[in-house]
């Protein structure tokens, strides 16, 4: 199987814990998950630099990755998801 590098879209009012399992499960396929949470934490980049630049900002690690895998429905998501 050819390993991937995976942005994962989930929504950031979820719990940690089930993030960590979303990444995990993807793991446990044989992909690679970019990590943007720990690396982007909503309070200090959504919150502070605002949405929109945020968005922006992911959108584009989104285009460096190989696939994406979409771990809920929320209007943060559908966002990304859209772009």
């Amino acid at each position: 199987m050819a390993r991937k590098i995976v942005y994962p879209i989930f929504p950031s009012r979820l719990s940690m814990e089930t993030y960590d399992s979303f990444l995990n499960f993807l793991h446990t396929k044989g992909y690679a998950p970019y990590d943007h949470r720990r690396g982007a934490p909503f309070k200090r980049f959504e919150e502070e630099i605002g949405r929109e630049r945020a968005l922006e900002f992911l959108i584009k690690q989104m285009r460096n990755c190989d696939a994406v895998a979409i771990g809920g429905i929320s209007e943060g998501c559908m966002s990304e998801f859209k772009t």
